[in-house]
C-alpha cells in the first residue's frame, strides 16, 4: 500500500487504524517548519514493518496529534546482516544511513585489530544512539519500513558467534568474485577496517565458514566496500527469487551448460556418458563437488529422465569413492528458490571430509 504523505515521522509503537498518535516535540517543530496545517496528511513508521498514514487533527508549538486511517505491515527485506568495522565516526555514520536505505537487516560493529588505532572512532552507547538517529532519518527519507537491528560493538569471536548461519562472506580483494556464486538467505557480510584484516582474523573467519569474496580489483574504503557488497548480495538474491525459472529455460546462457560445452573452465573431477562432476568454486566442506547432467534440465521439478537422474547419482558415488569419503558423505539437490537453488540447471552437491550436522538448515 502506498501512502501519499507530505512528510513521515518515526514512532516507537506500532499503530492501528483509528488510533490517535501524539508526535514528539521535535516532530511538532518540524511540522511547523514544513508549514503543514490541520487536515494535512502525514506518514508514520515504526521501524519494524509498520507503516501508517493519517490526518493532523491537532497542532501546537510543542505538540501534534495524528489520527490514523490507513495502516499496513510490510514484509522484511532479504536478510542481509552487516559486520562493519569500528572506524572513523563520520564515515560510520554515513554508512549507517546507507545501510538503512538498503534495508540491511542488522548492523554489528566489530573491533578488528586495526580498529584499535583509529581516533576518533565510533563506539560506545552515545555513538550507538547517533547511529540509530541517522538510520531513522534515512528510513523516513527513503520511505522504508524496517530499521536495521543495531548491536553493540563486539570482538571478532563474539561477532562470529552471534552471526546467523547461512552464506557467510568476508569482503577481501584476494577472494573469488562475489557475483556469480550460489547465494541463499540469510547472508552475513563482514567488512574490514582501513588497512585490511590481519592474517589471523581472516583465518578465524574462514574457520567459521566465511568465504573470501572480491567485488573488484580496487582496494575500497570500508564504507564503499560495504555498500557495494550489500548491493551485489541484494541483486543476487532478487535474481534468485524472480529469475530462477527463466534461467532454467535458457540453456544457451546457462553457466553449467557452458561448462559442459567447454566455454567456461572448471576443475573436472569425473565424467560419464550423461553427467559431469566438477569442484564447487564456493566449497562448504573440504570436499564439495557438483554433479550435473550434460543435458539441460532445470531442476527435479522438470521431471528428469530417470535414467539420466540415475547416472547423476551413480557419478556422485564414484566421486565419493575417488575423493576418499569412506567415512560418509552427503548428496544434496537444491530445488527452486526456497530450496536454495540459484543456478537453473539440475545439480547434486557431493559434500564430505567433515562431520555433517543435522538438520542442514
Amino acid at each position: 500500500m502506498a501512502f501519499a504523505d507530505r512528510a513521515a515521522f518515526f514512532v516507537e509503537d506500532t499503530v492501528a487504524v483509528g488510533a490517535q498518535v501524539a508526535l514528539s516535540v521535535p516532530d511538532a517543530q518540524h511540522i511547523a517548519v514544513l508549514r503543514l496545517g490541520l487536515g494535512e496528511r502525514v506518514g508514520l513508521r515504526d521501524g519494524v514493518g509498520g507503516t501508517a498514514s493519517g490526518t493532523l487533527v491537532r497542532l501546537g508549538r510543542k505538540n501534534a496529534l495524528v489520527e490514523v486511517d490507513q495502516a499496513t505491515q510490510v514484509a522484511p527485506a532479504r536478510p542481509i546482516h552487516l559486520l562493519v568495522p569500528v572506524a572513523d565516526r563520520d564515515r560510520m555514520l554515513w554508512l549507517a544511513e546507507k545501510a538503512a536505505e538498503l534495508n540491511v537487516t542488522s548492523w554489528r560493529p566489530v573491533l578488528w585489530q586495526r580498529s584499535r588505532s583509529v581516533s576518533p572512532r565510533g563506539d560506545g552507547p552515545t555513538f550507538r544512539s547517533k547511529v540509530r538517529s541517522r538510520m531513522i532519518a534515512a528510513l523516513l527519507q527513503s520511505r522504508s519500513a524496517w530499521l536495521p537491528e543495531i548491536f553493540p560493538e563486539a570482538t571478532i569471536d563474539r561477532a562470529i558467534a552471534a552471526a546467523p548461519e547461512g552464506n557467510r562472506v568476508v569482503l577481501d580483494a584476494s577472494g573469488t568474485p562475489f557475483r556469480g556464486v550460489e547465494l541463499a538467505e540469510p547472508v552475513v557480510i563482514a567488512v574490514g577496517p582501513e588497512g585490511g584484516f590481519e592474517a589471523a582474523e581472516l583465518a578465524e573467519l574462514a574457520a567459521a565458514g566465511f568465504s573470501a569474496r572480491s567485488i573488484g580489483a580496487s582496494i575500497l574504503r570500508f564504507e564503499t566496500a560495504a555498500i557495494a557488497g550489500v548491493s551485489v548480495a541484494l541483486s543476487m538474491l532478487q535474481s534468485r527469487h524472480s529469475g530462477a525459472k527463466s534461467m532454467a529455460d535458457d540453456s544457451e546462457n546457462c553457466i553449467f551448460c557452458r561448462i559442459v560445452r567447454g566455454d567456461i573452465p572448471a576443475d573436472i573431477v569425473a565424467t560419464s556418458a550423461e553427467a559431469v562432476a566438477f569442484r564447487d568454486l564456493d566449497p562448504k566442506a573440504p570436499v564439495h563437488v557438483l554433479v550435473i547432467p550434460k543435458k539441460h534440465i532445470g531442476s527435479l521439478d522438470d521431471s528428469p529422465d530417470p535414467a539420466v537422474l540415475g547416472e547423476v547419482l551413480a557419478l556422485a558415488t564414484t566421486v565419493a569413492r575417488t575423493e576418499g569419503l569412506g567415512g560418509g558423505y552427503r548428496v544434496v539437490f537444491n530445488t527452486g528458490p526456497d530450496g536454495g537453488q540459484t543456478v537453473g540447471h539440475l545439480h547434486a552437491h557431493v559434500l564430505g571430509g567433515r562431520h555433517m550436522a543435522w538438520p542442514p538448515g
